[in-house]
C-alpha cells in the first residue's frame, strides 16, 4: 500500500505525534496499559532519532482536572475521584527517559489553555481533552506551520487515542504511519482497520532509516568535488559551530580519500579543555545512506559521534578516534 504515491509517507517533511506515554500509563502507574512500558525503549529510540534529524516531536497528553473528561470515563474520573492524570501529579509527567535533558515539569495551566510547552528545539507537549490529537488542539495548525504533511504516532494504546488520531490525520489529508513496535495494543485487526483508511504501518528501525540525518563538516566534506565524488551530488547547509573542541590535522595515506580531496592534511577535531574553544563548519541534511557514504570516506583515524551544536542542533560528527 505504502507504493501509492497518494499515501506514501514523506519523511524529510514528516513530524512525530507521540501519544498518552505518561507515568500513570506505565506498569507502575494507577491505570496501567499492558504493553506500554514493553515498548519505551524502543519509543526513546525513534523519539531521539527525530530530535537528530530536526523534526518536529509531538507529546499528545491527558490531564484531567475537573469535568472535562469523556463520556465513558466521566463517572471514574470526575465523580469517583480516580487517581488518573491528575493535573500537577507525577503520573501525569511523562518518563524522564522521553524527554531531553533537563526539561521542565508539565506547564499545566498553559497546557489546560490550549498552549503547547516547548521542551527542545522542535519538541513541544500538548494537552488533548479526548481521544483524538486533533480535537479542540492546535496540532493541526502546528502542522500547518512546519510544512509537514506526514504524520508519524507511536505511544499508548493503539485501538483508542492512537488510532482516532489516525482517522483524524486522514481526514485532513495527511499521509499516515503507525510505528508498530513502538505503540502498546497493536494486533493484526486493528492493524487492517488503520490500513483500510491509508495509515502506513513500518517498525521503529525502517522509520529511523528514513530520517533525514544532520553531518557537521569542518573538513574536506565542505569541498564540492568531494561531496560529488562521496554522495553523487552537491550538498546544500548552513554555518554552525562545534564548542569545547579543537582543530588539529591528520596526515592521510588512504588512496581513494587522497583522489577525492586532493591534499594529504585533514583537519580533524578534538575535545579541548578550553572552554572558549570552537570550530565552525557547516551542517548537512543527508540521508541514512549518505551517512553510511561518509563513513566509509572517513579514514580509521576519526569516529563518528554525535553532538548538540551551537544553534541546538543535534548532529554526526567525526573527531579523533578514541579507540586504542
Amino acid at each position: 500500500m505504502a507504493a501509492d504515491p497518494y499515501i506514501a509517507p514523506n519523511y524529510t517533511t514528516s513530524a512525530l505525534v507521540v501519544i498518552d506515554v505518561q507515568n500513570d500509563f506505565l506498569d507502575a502507574g494507577s491505570a496501567a496499559i499492558a504493553g506500554t512500558t514493553a515498548v519505551l525503549d524502543t519509543l526513546v529510540q525513534l523519539v531521539s532519532a527525530y530530535r537528530r534529524a530536526g523534526r518536529p516531536i509531538v507529546h499528545a497528553i491527558r490531564i484531567y482536572d475537573g469535568a472535562d473528561v469523556d463520556l465513558v470515563r466521566r463517572k471514574a474520573i470526575s465523580d469517583d475521584g480516580a487517581p488518573v492524570v491528575r493535573r500537577d501529579s507525577a503520573g501525569a509527567e511523562l518518563p524522564s527517559s522521553l524527554l531531553p535533558d533537563g526539561a521542565a515539569a508539565l506547564a499545566t495551566d498553559d497546557l489546560l489553555s490550549g498552549h503547547m510547552q516547548q521542551v527542545g528545539p522542535h519538541e513541544f507537549i500538548m494537552w488533548k481533552p479526548r481521544w483524538s490529537a486533533f480535537h479542540r488542539t492546535p496540532l493541526d495548525q502546528f502542522l500547518t506551520d512546519n510544512g509537514v504533511d506526514t504524520v508519524v504516532f507511536a505511544g499508548c494504546n493503539f485501538p483508542n487515542c492512537p488510532r482516532a488520531s489516525m482517522f483524524d490525520a486522514s481526514e485532513r489529508d495527511y499521509r499516515v504511519v503507525a510505528v508498530t513496535d513502538a505503540t502498546s495494543q497493536v494486533t493484526p485487526d486493528r492493524l487492517a482497520d488503520a490500513r483500510s483508511i491509508g495509515v502506513v504501518d513500518m517498525a521503529t528501525d525502517t522509520v529511523i532509516s528514513m530520517l533525514p540525518q544532520h553531518l557537521f563538516s569542518y573538513g574536506t566534506l565542505q569541498d564540492p568535488a568531494v561531496q560529488l565524488g562521496t554522495f553523487g551530488r552537491y550538498l546544500g547547509g548552513r554555518a554552525d559551530e562545534l564548542a569545547g573542541h579543537r582543530i588539529d590535522m591528520l596526515t592521510i595515506t588512504d588512496p581513494h580519500v587522497l583522489a577525492l580531496s586532493g591534499i594529504a592534511q585533514h583537519p580533524i577535531v578534538v575535545p579541548s579543555d578550553d572552554p572558549d574553544d570552537a570550530v565552525s563548519g557547516t551542517v548537512f541534511q543527508i540521508s541514512a545512506a549518505e551517512l553510511r557514504a561518509a563513513d566509509e570516506y572517513e579514514v580509521d583515524d576519526y569516529e563518528r559521534i554525535e553532538v548538540t551544536l551551537a544553534s541546538g542542533t543535534t548532529a554526526w560528527v567525526y573527531q579523533y578516534t578514541s579507540r586504542t
